[in-house]
């Protein structure tokens, strides 16, 4: 059985009320109007009873403000609901937990509280906090990540204060267990904390060279020509690959928080 959420009429109709959210003044009607489309065959989309084809995705994607990620699990959507049920179910036991479906169970929230963003470790002690072994208790914490008392200290208070992390049973739990945040822009904040995070990548390359170390990470790269024209397609793919990769390494018992980063980006000027 198909999971309800990833329905596309309800990936539709959601991205349709988080555009409301941010303009009140925007209806159905408004964007049937920029679909080019009839506001009796929009109502259809939503309630499920029509489909979109797939060439008009990218203009509804655009309109609605989905982000490259949620536009390619609609697209897998369309694509599985166009298929018989058996079908769809052996394709997706086939290929098991897909980046897309993987991302599909992630709960989106925007950039108001860029606070979040502001240290890297405030991610590292949400992740951290779903391990097994996890305890709350500040020395632990800054032990395992490797910081200050003081900035574990205003880490947690922040996270509790924002509502990222709730107390269970006297210990600390993370509110949402998986979290995305889509951009269609650059911004400052998003910048600067995956700057952080490659300065990380740095210290853990150039400091920590024993075999051990070695073992435990894997940095590496391509450097390649490319055709403009894919670009878009090449972030797409490497995003859901992303996705696949935590889908598989977040099975079972965790007991470690690792970071997987990608930077791919011209090196050619114009």
């Amino acid at each position: 059985m198909k999971h309800k959420s990833s329905e596309p009429h309800l990936l539709i109709a959601s991205a349709f009320q988080k555009k409301q959210k941010k303009h009140p003044t925007y209806s159905l009607r408004a964007l049937a109007r920029d679909l080019k489309m009839s506001p009796s065959f929009l109502s259809g989309l939503m309630k499920g009873s029509k489909s979109i084809p797939l060439s008009r995705v990218r203009l509804l994607a655009e309109k609605l403000g989905m982000d490259e990620t949620a536009e390619g699990i609609l697209r897998r959507a369309i694509i599985l609901k166009q298929l018989p049920e058996e079908q769809a179910r052996e394709i997706q036991k086939q290929s098991g937990k897909s980046g897309l479906e993987f991302l599909s169970g992630f709960q989106e929230q925007d950039l108001t509280n860029v606070h979040l963003f502001r240290h890297w470790y405030h991610i590292a002690i949400l992740d951290l906090s779903t391990c097994t072994d996890f305890r709350s208790d500040v020395a632990w914490i800054a032990k395992r990540l490797g910081l200050k008392i003081a900035e574990v200290t205003q880490a947690l208070s922040f996270l509790t204060s924002a509502g990222y992390l709730i107390e269970e049973k006297g210990r600390l739990v993370k509110a949402e267990s998986l979290l995305r945040t889509p951009t269609l822009k650059s911004h400052e904040a998003i910048r600067n904390f995956h700057k952080q995070l490659m300065i990380k990548a740095i210290d853990e390359m150039v400091a920590r060279t024993s075999a051990e170390d070695f073992s435990q990470r894997w940095i590496s790269g391509i450097m390649m020509a490319v055709e403009p024209s894919k670009v878009a397609e090449v972030k797409q793919r490497l995003n859901i690959a992303l996705h696949e990769i935590a889908a598989f390494a977040s099975e079972g018992p965790c007991t470690e928080v690792y970071q997987l980063g990608v930077q791919f980006f011209p090196l050619t000027k114009r």
